[in-house]
C-alpha cells in the first residue's frame, strides 16, 4: 500500500464516527490515558484487569450508558490504530452485563 492510499485509509478510519462521537471519545481516551498513567501502564499495551478496574471505578460516579461510552472510547482508539481490543474480551462483557442487570432489580 503506497503512502497515499494508506493516508486514505486513515481518514476512512477517522470518517468512520462522527466528529461529536469522536470529539466525546478522545475525551473519555485522555481520561483512561491518565488512569493507566496513575497505575504505570501504558494506555495501548494495559492487559484486560486494568480495563476492568477502570470501568468499575467510572462505574462509581456514572450510569451504564455512560460506562459504555467509556468503552467503546477505549475500543475506538485500540482499533483504530491497529491493534486488538482488550475491550473485545468476555470477562469485560459479563462484567458490563452483570452491572446492566443489577441496576434493573
Amino acid at each position: 500500500m503506497s503512502d497515499s492510499e494508506l493516508e486514505k485509509a486513515q481518514q476512512f478510519i477517522h470518517c468512520s464516527v462522527s466528529e461529536s462521537t469522536l470529539k466525546g471519545y478522545n475525551k473519555c481516551w485522555e481520561d483512561f490515558i491518565e488512569y493507566c498513567k496513575g497505575k504505570h501502564q501504558d494506555p495501548y499495551q494495559c492487559d484486560v484487569p486494568i480495563v476492568m478496574k477502570y470501568l468499575v471505578q467510572k462505574g462509581k460516579n456514572c450510569g451504564i450508558s455512560r460506562l459504555y461510552v467509556y468503552l467503546s472510547a477505549i475500543s475506538h482508539h485500540y482499533r483504530s490504530s491497529g491493534r486488538p481490543s482488550p475491550c473485545d474480551d468476555t470477562r469485560i462483557k459479563m462484567m458490563m452485563k452483570g452491572k446492566k442487570l443489577l441496576i434493573q432489580m
